[in-house]
Order: C-alpha cells, then sequence, then structure tokens
C-alpha cells in the first residue's frame, strides 16, 4: 500500500525529496539562511565564540529552512543516519512536535480505507494534521474507552485499517491515555 501511495504521488507529480547538498556558486535563496551564514558558519565561528562566550557547542548560526526547500543540511542528516543505525530503521527529524504532528497525521489520515480515531482533547497540532488529511475522522470524548470501544464496533469493519490518535500524556492537563 505504501509504495503503491509513493508512485500515485509520484505519477501526479506531487512526490518530493531532499535536495542533494548545493555549491558555492550559487545562491540558496529559498531557506532562512538569507545571509548564507549557516553555510558560511566556519569564516565567521572564531568572531562569533569572541562575542558569545556562554553560547553552546557545537555552534549552529541557523536552521536554515524546510529541508524539502533547502538543500541537505548536515547536522539534521547526521542526526538521522545515526538514529537509523541506532533503530535499524529510517528516520526523519522534525522542528517540532507541532510539525511531526502536523506531517504525519494530515500524511496517514489521507490513506484510502482508513478510520482515524481521536481523543477530543488531543494536542491543536494532532487536530490540524488531521483536519489537512480530513478523510475519515472520528472524535470521541476524552479518555472515554467504552465510547471508543463503541466506535470500533460499528465502524472498525468497514475499513481496511483503524487508528487511534492519543497523547500518551495530554499536554494541556497533564493526565494520561489509558494505554
Amino acid at each position: 500500500m505504501p509504495e503503491q501511495f509513493l508512485k500515485t504521488l509520484e505519477e501526479e507529480g506531487r512526490l518530493r525529496t531532499i535536495p542533494e547538498e548545493g555549491d558555492s556558486q550559487h545562491v540558496d535563496l529559498l531557506s532562512n539562511d538569507y545571509m548564507g551564514l549557516a553555510l558560511r558558519a566556519g569564516e565567521f565561528i572564531d568572531e562569533f565564540r569572541e562575542m558569545l562566550t556562554q553560547a553552546p557547542e557545537p555552534l549552529m548560526f541557523s536552521s536554515s529552512a524546510s529541508r524539502l526547500l533547502s538543500r541537505l543540511q548536515y547536522w539534521p542528516d547526521t542526526l538521522e543516519n545515526e538514529l537509523a543505525g541506532y533503530y535499524h530503521k529510517s528516520t526523519l527529524l522534525f522542528n517540532s512536535g507541532y510539525h511531526a504532528n502536523v506531517g504525519c497525521l494530515s500524511a496517514i489520515s489521507n490513506l484510502d480505507s482508513t478510520l482515524i480515531l481521536s481523543d477530543k482533547l488531543n494536542h491543536a497540532s494532532a487536530i490540524d494534521g488531521l483536519r489537512l488529511g480530513a478523510r475519515e475522522v472520528k472524535r470521541f470524548p476524552h479518555n472515554d474507552i467504552s465510547k471508543l470501544e463503541k466506535i470500533l464496533e460499528r465502524n472498525a469493519d468497514n475499513y481496511k485499517r483503524v487508528i487511534i490518535v492519543v497523547e500518551a500524556v495530554y499536554s494541556m492537563d497533564g493526565d494520561t491515555a489509558p494505554l
């Protein structure tokens, strides 16, 4: 199923990949590194360290931009490779939990024949991600497992897959999901 989904994206011209490393002959106007300071950090690092003696190591000048717009970035790529080696799986870093929720949940909620069941007190970023994908999402009252079971009984047979979205620890109230 994922292979067909990727093939469809490619056929429609919507498959995105992270661009390879750029060269120093061109100016990158797609990233947040407008002045090229992150790319040329080595030229300024000593002067910067003198000015900011409390700066943490490793010293980084910019997060640059979305990696789908900008060139391959050394630190995120290095960390992803380290994690991939540790977990023996491909990895992908996100800039924040918000970006992870929006990116991942919009993608999985857009899969054919998938029902998403979401706790009503999930973080707004999870709700945003589900709305962006918005195939079939049903919400259940916060931590109400009996209501969740009833929704599953009525609907699960109509779908190839059901994904239940909860937070292990709810960020707004601090309570936990009965996992």
